[in-house]
């Protein structure tokens, strides 16, 4: 079977940015939902806090860089 490509990691950062609404360096909820319905998804604030702690592994709630790229590296 053949494996998909990964983005680069100039392609993650391009989307970071992107999310990163504030330019905070790091992705809040709301950014975060803002987006996956800029992508024509509907989600509840309940899963994005869910994604969100999927991913984060500081704890604080939001994502930064590091936690982003380390999240779609893993795939």
């Amino acid at each position: 079977m053949e494996s998909c490509p990964k983005p680069t990691e100039a392609q993650l950062k391009k989307i970071f940015e992107t999310l990163d609404d504030d330019k905070s360096g790091k992705i809040c909820v709301k950014e975060l939902k803002r987006g996956f319905e800029a992508a024509g998804v509907s989600v509840t604030d309940t899963e994005m806090k869910e994604i969100i702690k999927c991913i984060d592994k500081s704890g604080d709630g939001q994502v930064d860089w590091p936690e982003f790229k380390t999240f779609f590296e893993s795939f």
